[in-house]
């Protein structure tokens, strides 16, 4: 996937939105932010046909190359997404497909085992990705096994899936780095081997890119993405029939699951779908989107499975959004409500790891979770008890309304206290306000030399002040673009408003008014430090971002 992914971004880079997300606009599926998705790429998601079980490939900091991850969906809830350490290697596993029953696994894989790559005259393995199926085993997978028959070889073979009946192999082929002759491939099951390979021709394919056929719950449908005349200008979801031996005319899907962006992947489950796109509010440069509605209290729930032993409990835990580190002796306010109506109200304190425990009685219905005040961003959560099951609820605080522990001394520096009007000093100076969702500080993103690409290392920072401007209109954000001191001083200006107009463009498409922002372009008239070279401008190639008051 590294060189598709790669590939798509270079020849199909989708523009960021120019006009505001609004509520009628919204397409309906969205994105499992936080639950499932990483700052990574998150990609190829399929699922059984109840929807239990969903499994993706993923590149993550931990992790050497792209990996196959499980999570389950238990009652409306998704669990923490696990690697499948029986499958992956220290290559990569990539565009899994699971039968609808859970049973058969087929993945694309670039380790060694199935076709030995081609070696050019200086000797370099030209590395390719084959298709291994692996089978689930009273809980367990089996040993992959390159699929047997004539469908691997020198080329790429990736994004498998199989027919309901398992007769049929479609999988997407394409010679070493060169996907623009990407073609959709099928095979025949015969005498336990997938022989007879054909390139899957009009009306499917007509001067157009395919990748993945993947069945619908139907029978005889299938959804697959393409680029083709007619679409939305980069890969959409279309379907097709296939009866007696022949596809019908692609229909494209409505703008309920396309956008101007990539979409890939569509995957039907009896109560969801789930797609991945590049959309502006991903993670990552791909991220796993999905059309159903999120219960309450599921952005924070990350776990929900049956006891043996039938207790009932509920672990809280709170930890620094962007850290992911626990927060020591947090103050809660817990209220469990009854079966008749009762409110029992206690307050409770985190521990060294960050967690408090919660044992309801078998007439508690309703647990509401209080923060302490000083959170600020965090408003209460309500979960429904699951009474026999264990739940894990995950509260995240932004870094600057951590909670200091009790007794000790907290040795960074804290913003001075204000009564709630804003406190206007010279033009210089950042406004301050007693609201603590304000940011009131210099954030900087950094650019690649003669770039104003966003990296995606900084997407998580713009989705924390969209949410901060989205939830208090009455914040403006300052967004303020810099160059280095290479070049001319013109070329310079322009690709200083070139990175504010980026950053701009891609916090309104995550539904912020141009209202609240205003841009401004330095070229090199400020810079951190004056340099001659490349390597010394880095801090000087950057974007300040300041909330304040409007």
């Amino acid at each position: 996937m590294s060189y598709f992914l790669k590939l798509t971004g270079t020849i199909l880079t989708c523009l960021l939105l120019v006009s505001s997300v609004s509520g009628n606009s919204r397409p309906a599926m969205t994105n499992l932010t936080g639950l499932i998705n990483s700052t990574g790429d998150d990609f190829s998601p399929t699922a059984t046909t109840s929807g239990r079980f969903v499994i993706f490939n993923s590149k993550r900091e931990n992790t050497g190359g792209h990996d196959l991850f499980m999570v389950k969906n238990t009652q409306g809830f998704w669990s923490k997404p696990l690697p499948l350490k029986e499958l992956n290697t220290k290559y990569n596993e990539e565009t899994p497909y699971i039968t609808g029953d859970g049973r058969v696994l087929l993945f694309a894989s670039d380790r060694p085992g199935a076709v030995s790559p081609v070696k050019t005259s200086k000797g370099n393995k030209l590395i390719t990705y084959n298709i291994y199926i692996s089978y689930n085993v009273k809980g367990l997978w089996s040993v992959p096994e390159p699929i047997k028959g004539e469908v691997n070889t020198t080329w790429n073979e990736r994004s498998p899936s199989l027919s309901h009946d398992g007769t049929t192999l479609f999988f997407t082929r394409w010679p070493y780095k060169n996907f623009s002759r990407a073609r959709l491939c099928m095979a025949t099951l015969k005498n336990g081997r997938y022989t007879d390979v054909q390139e899957i021709g009009p009306p499917v394919h007509e001067k157009s890119l395919e990748i993945a056929m993947i069945p619908a719950i139907e029978k005889n449908k299938y959804y697959f993405s393409s680029i083709r005349d007619g679409g939305n200008g980069g890969w959409d979801i279309y379907y097709t029939y296939f009866i007696d031996g022949k596809f019908s005319k692609p229909v494209i899907l409505g703008k309920e699951i396309n956008t101007e962006h990539d979409e890939l992947y569509y995957v039907p489950t009896l109560k969801y779908s789930l797609l991945a796109s590049n959309r502006p509010d991903s993670m990552g440069g791909f991220d796993i989107y999905t059309n159903r509605s999120v219960p309450a209290g599921e952005k924070n729930i990350v776990k929900s499975v049956r006891m043996q032993n039938k207790e009932t409990r509920l672990k809280i835990t709170s930890i620094e959004s962007e850290t992911g580190d626990t927060i020591k002796n947090s103050l809660f306010k817990i209220i469990l409500f009854t079966l008749n109506g009762d409110k029992r109200v206690t307050e409770r304190t985190s521990d060294d790891d960050g967690s408090v425990t919660v044992r309801p009685k078998a007439d508690v219905i309703k647990i509401e979770i209080v923060p302490d005040t000083a959170a600020g961003n965090l408003r209460s959560v309500s979960v429904d008890v699951i009474h026999g099951n264990y739940q894990e609820l995950v509260l995240k605080f932004k870094p600057s309304e951590k909670k200091e522990p009790k007794g000790k001394e907290n040795i960074t520096e804290k913003p001075e206290k204000h009564d709630d009007t804003s406190v206007k000093k010279d033009a210089n100076t950042v406004h301050k306000t007693v609201d603590s969702r304000n940011l009131n500080e210099h954030k900087y993103i950094y650019f690649s030399f003669n770039s104003w690409k966003i990296k995606t290392v900084y997407y998580p920072l713009l989705h924390s002040i969209a949410d901060s401007l989205r939830s208090n209109p009455q914040l403006k954000l300052l967004i303020t673009g810099h160059a280095g001191t290479i070049g001319s001083g013109n070329m310079n200006q322009h690709i200083s408003l070139k990175r504010a107009m980026e950053v701009h463009n891609y916090i309104k498409c995550l539904g912020i008014s141009g209202n609240q922002m205003h841009v401004t372009a330095m070229g090199e008239k400020n810079p951190r430090v004056w340099a001659k070279s490349i390597k010394g401008n880095i801090t000087n190639r950057r974007v300040e971002l300041i909330i304040t008051e409007k």
